[in-house]
C-alpha cells in the first residue's frame, strides 16, 4: 500500500458541537491521497462520539485519544510522530478548508520542491461574519528577521510543512509558557532551515468566536505567551549578532506595546502595565505614548462610574 502524500494533523478538545464542519471540510477534499490524524486531548464531552460517526465511513481517519495536556503542542507532536505522509498539513478543530485546498497545495509543492513550508491565504470569520481576507505573504528577504522583528506571517491551519524538516527542527515546543503561540515559535525556528512559499490563494477559513472556547480569546495568557516567544528568540538572535542592544530593546518595547493591544479588552490595568514596560524598555519608541490618552480617559470614566 502506498504511503499518503499528506498527513492532516488536527488536535481537538471538547469541540463536539463544532467539529463536524471541520472534519467534513477534510473528507470533502478533491485531492484524496492523505491520512487524517485526529488527536483528542482528553475531551470530556461528546467529541469522541461525533468523530466515531465518521471513522467507519473513511479508513483514512486515525483517531488517537490521550490524557489531557492542556494545549495543542503535545497533541500535534503526537500526530506528527504517528504520521506517514511526506508533508504535514495542520488544521485547528474550529477552522475549515475549502475543498480544493490539498489539490492546490500539492500543485505548488511539485512546482517548488526546494521549499519546506507552504502557506495560503484565508478568509477571516468572527462570530460567523466574514471580516476580511488574511494575506500572509510575501515571504521574501530575511524571513527569520521578519518573523522575529515584526510579526507572525504564518497561520497554522493554512500551513503545510515537509515532514522531515519538521522533525529535524524539534516540532512544536511543549513549553507551557508559550501555549497559544507555539506555532509562531516553530515558524521562527523553521525559517532558519529553509524557504517558505506563499500561496496567493484563499483556501480556507480562520474562525474566531467570542464564546471563550477559542484559545486565542484568552487574552492575558495569549499576551504573556506572545511575549515569551519574542523574548526567547531575541536572546538567540542577540547571541548570534552581539552589540545590538538598541535594536533588541526597540523590539522588546514593540512586544510590550503589542501585548497591550492584545489585552485591550481585558481591563485598563493590564494595558497600563504593558504600556509602561514598553516605555521603560525604549523611551524613544513613539507607539506606547499613543495609548496614554486612551488610558487616562478610561481611568476617568471608571472613576466617574464608581462614584
Amino acid at each position: 500500500m502506498n504511503e499518503p502524500f499528506f498527513s492532516v494533523v488536527m488536535p481537538t478538545f471538547n469541540r463536539y458541537n463544532k467539529i463536524s464542519q471541520t472534519i467534513e471540510s477534510v473528507l470533502n477534499q478533491t485531492f484524496k491521497n492523505y491520512e487524517f490524524i485526529i488527536i483528542d486531548d482528553g475531551s470530556t464531552d461528546q467529541t469522541e462520539e461525533v468523530i466515531n460517526r465518521y471513522r467507519p465511513k473513511d479508513p483514512r481517519i486515525k483517531y488517537i485519544k490521550t490524557k489531557n495536556w492542556g494545549g495543542p503542542a503535545r497533541p500535534r507532536n503526537i500526530g506528527i510522530e504517528k504520521s506517514k505522509g511526506s508533508y504535514i498539513s495542520f488544521l485547528d478543530d474550529d477552522d475549515i478548508w475549502y475543498k480544493n485546498k490539498l489539490e492546490v497545495v500539492n500543485k505548488y509543492i511539485y512546482e517548488n520542491p526546494d521549499y519546506i513550508l507552504f502557506c495560503h491565504n484565508e478568509d477571516y470569520y468572527y462570530n460567523g461574519i466574514k471580516k476580511c481576507e488574511n494575506d500572509y505573504g510575501p515571504y521574501d528577504g530575511n524571513l527569520y528577521e521578519t518573523l522575529l522583528f515584526k510579526n507572525n506571517k504564518v497561520s497554522t491551519s493554512a500551513a503545510t510543512v515537509k515532514r522531515k524538516t519538521l522533525i529535524d527542527s524539534g516540532c512544536f515546543s511543549e513549553d507551557r509558557s508559550i501555549i497559544s503561540v507555539e506555532d509562531y515559535d516553530l515558524w521562527i525556528r523553521l525559517s532558519l532551515k529553509g524557504k517558505f512559499f506563499h500561496i496567493p490563494e484563499i483556501l480556507g477559513q480562520y474562525i474566531v468566536e467570542s464564546d471563550g472556547d477559542n484559545i486565542s480569546c484568552s487574552l492575558l495568557k495569549h499576551s504573556e505567551a506572545y511575549l515569551s516567544v519574542g523574548l526567547k528568540n531575541l536572546v538567540v538572535w542577540g547571541e548570534t549578532y552581539p552589540n545590538n542592544d538598541k535594536i533588541i530593546n526597540k523590539r522588546i518595547s514593540d512586544l510590550y506595546f503589542n501585548a497591550a493591544m492584545i489585552v485591550a479588552n481585558a481591563g485598563w490595568k493590564n494595558i497600563f502595565y504593558y504600556t509602561i514596560a514598553s516605555i521603560k524598555t525604549h523611551p524613544y519608541n513613539p507607539k506606547p505614548y499613543l495609548i496614554i490618552p486612551a488610558l487616562i480617559a478610561k481611568k476617568i470614566k471608571d472613576i466617574k462610574h464608581h462614584y
